[in-house]
């Protein structure tokens, strides 16, 4: 994979009455995160403001990377999903939803009937993603980080249009 600098793009989260969140995308013309901070901080954010009742809860400004070498597979369509659960750390009550979209065969015990449904959790794809959520390099919502007993998980499958 090889990721070039694209584009500084800012993300408006606004929110409804019932908490219901939207999300606005905005592209920055300029080149340089200070610029794109000062216009989503200082024009993007104020004049949303003015026109909408919705709330803006953040905003955020981001450099999105773009892979110059692109090749689409060849047979994925993205109608499968691994859907795991797993506990929060330090609350036993709450469990938090992690989903896979088209996950690698290597995740599973093997490549077709029953075993092709059943999630290898010793796969080392599966547990350095799992990873990201445990250890110090992402969190869940409100900061929380996942738990690695009782890990539950199965494959869903949805109709997706072919082209």
């Amino acid at each position: 994979m090889a990721f070039s600098a694209g584009k500084w793009v800012t993300t408006v989260t606004l929110c409804d009455t019932s908490g219901n969140r939207y999300i606005k995308e905005f592209e920055n013309f300029d080149t340089s995160y200070q610029y794109a901070e000062q216009v989503a901080r200082t024009a993007i954010v104020v004049f949303l403001a003015q026109v909408t009742k919705l709330k803006i809860v953040q905003y955020q400004v981001a450099l999105v990377r773009v892979e110059e070498s692109l090749v689409l597979p060849t047979s994925v369509y993205g109608g499968r999903t691994l859907s795991l659960s797993l506990p929060i750390k330090g609350n036993a009550t709450k469990r938090a939803a992690i989903h896979i979209p088209e996950p690698a065969d290597t995740l599973f015990m093997g490549t077709s009937g029953s075993r092709y449904e059943t999630i290898n959790w010793n796969s080392g794809q599966l547990l350095n993603y799992l990873n990201l959520f445990d250890a110090t390099y992402c969190y869940l919502a409100d900061g929380e980080r996942i738990d690695r007993k009782d890990m539950r998980g199965k494959v869903v499958t949805k109709k997706t249009r072919k082209r």
